[in-house]
């Protein structure tokens, strides 16, 4: 779902409200992006939620590291720090 919702708020972005910006980034950030810093650490994840995909040899490994790229790229103007850590530079 992070994958749509953040494809649907940056193409639409010049037309939401700025309440509607608010919800959608706060929704990225509470329900998909919250996970990212357990997700990339350095030691690798140790949040079970986490573990099941983030190195999973299936396709859930290719479906929400591709949503949480997406999140982050969406919203990477306002969060750099999370930007930086998901998207390796």
């Amino acid at each position: 779902m992070s994958f749509a919702l953040a494809i649907g708020y940056d193409w639409l972005y010049p037309r939401l409200t700025p309440d509607d910006r608010t919800a959608i980034k706060e929704a990225l950030l509470k329900h998909g992006l919250e996970l990212a810093p357990n997700a990339y650490a350095p030691g690798g994840a140790t949040d079970q939620r986490v573990k099941r995909w983030v190195a999973a040899h299936h396709n859930w490994n290719q479906v929400c590291n591709a949503g949480m790229i997406a999140a982050v790229l969406a919203l990477a103007d306002d969060e750099p720090a999370l930007a930086r850590l998901v998207i390796i530079i």
